[in-house]
């Protein structure tokens, strides 16, 4: 019996000692070859079969040692063992590494965007949740009132069921026909709105008022028939898709999936006379991109069908893409790679290949945009706050109250 306990207590150390550390080294093995092909879909469109199957053994490999330690902690007695918490002390080495590190984020994040404003207006989104009460977030005002209705009404719910069912009936037709209304008018009024707080009070007035599914796929088609002529609209819009993006999921599907059909007419249309509507749609999904909502790859996939058949048509559609978003794309780590190559070949195609003259600036501007030269790059403009005050009297008291001598006063 002795030896025996003595056995046991040698096994149980040996699992203690031991279980930890393997869990530790299969969960670090699989993230990093996570982290490779996430890389690899980024710089290049997609993860080859090799480093797939390789994620797919160690998956197995750590599932399959979750269940023996599961199993050997249950016929032991003992707690299951857990990852190991990094340590939090670093050696001045290692934190002045990661000051150097994070100056170069301060840097990247200046490149990225031209000024304090555009930073505040793709980064600082607003969270439906922390202003619209979270019943409003998925039924819309008219569930709601009705659920609140049927709940303070069940008493009494037989004896009038029979006289409210055709003046439910009609009540309802007029509502329907109140709220088309209502919604036409607030269609007009978003494609009017173009300030981030002009479009965070329409998206908190659609989740109150509007609601409702038709609604939700009406709106997903005012945005999806942008005119072409009207580019200025595509920023609010994408940042409108972005806000609702985790609660209207619908409105996000229809509007990206319509994109993705389009530019995949638009890449099998070689008529030069479309190019308004081609501009559109690739301005549309780099806005989308900026926000987040549609994928780095996909822009990068499309830049990269741009190079590969660089005529006079697709050369002007890198233009726009790189104006629209390839400060974004390659300021931003996980694309950098991908973006810069990307640049570099195109730029060598445009002296290749002969151009334009106006095509030829429309391409080096563009570059230039992306890449400007050292000597040119100013870190990101900061107003003052005097300068911070009279915009908020002008813009956002003077047009929008009526008592203007109050105010000048």
């Amino acid at each position: 019996e002795t030896v025996r306990l003595q056995v046991m207590q040698h096994v149980i150390n040996a699992y203690q000692s031991s279980a930890s550390g393997l869990l530790q080294s299969a969960t670090n093995r699989l993230l990093e070859q996570e982290k490779l092909n996430a890389k690899l879909r980024v710089d290049k469109g997609g993860v080859d079969a090799e480093n797939d199957l390789k994620h797919q053994q160690l998956k197995e490999t750590l599932t399959k040692l979750q269940a023996n330690l599961a199993t050997l902690s249950e016929h032991l007695s003992q707690p299951m063992a857990t990852l190991q918490e990094e340590e939090q002390g670093v050696s001045r080495i290692e934190g002045r590494k990661e000051d150097e590190e994070e100056a170069n984020q301060e840097d990247e994040l200046l490149m990225i965007w031209e000024d304090s404003e555009q930073h505040k207006y793709y980064e600082e989104v607003l969270d439906p949740k922390d202003v619209i009460p979270a019943v409003l977030l998925t039924s819309g005002k008219q569930a709601a009132e009705i659920s609140a209705v049927d709940s303070e009404a069940a008493a009494d719910k037989e004896d009038k069921s029979r006289e409210k069912k055709s003046e439910t009936a009609e009540d309802k037709a007029e509502a329907k026909a109140q709220m088309a209304s209502d919604f036409e008018l607030y269609l007009t009024r978003l494609t009017k709105s173009e300030t981030a707080k002009q479009i965070d009070d329409m998206v908190v007035e659609f989740f109150h008022e509007f609601n409702t599914k038709g609604n939700r796929r009406r709106l997903a088609e005012e945005f999806l028939r942008v005119p072409r002529t009207k580019l200025h609209l595509l920023a609010p819009h994408a940042r409108f898709i972005a806000v609702v993006a985790p609660y209207l999921k619908d409105v996000h599907n229809y509007v990206f999936t319509g994109l993705q059909q389009e530019l995949e007419q638009m890449m099998a249309d070689k008529d030069p006379i479309a190019i308004e509507s081609k501009v559109r749609t690739v301005r549309y999904l780099c806005e989308l991109c900026k926000f987040k909502v549609c994928p780095q790859g996909v822009v990068l996939d499309m830049l990269k069908s741009f190079c590969d058949n660089f005529s006079q048509h697709n050369a002007e559609l890198c233009a726009n893409l790189l104006q629209c978003c390839g400060r974004f794309l390659l300021y931003t780590p996980e694309t950098a790679t991908r973006t810069d190559n990307l640049l570099e070949r195109m730029m060598r195609l445009q002296k290749a290949k002969s151009m334009p003259l106006r095509l030829e600036i429309m391409l080096e501007d563009s570059y230039y945009h992306v890449k400007p030269p050292a000597s040119k790059r100013q870190k990101m403009k900061q107003k003052d706050p005097l300068e911070l005050f009279t915009q908020h009297i002008i813009f956002d008291r003077l047009y929008k109250e009526e008592d203007e001598d109050k105010i000048l006063k």
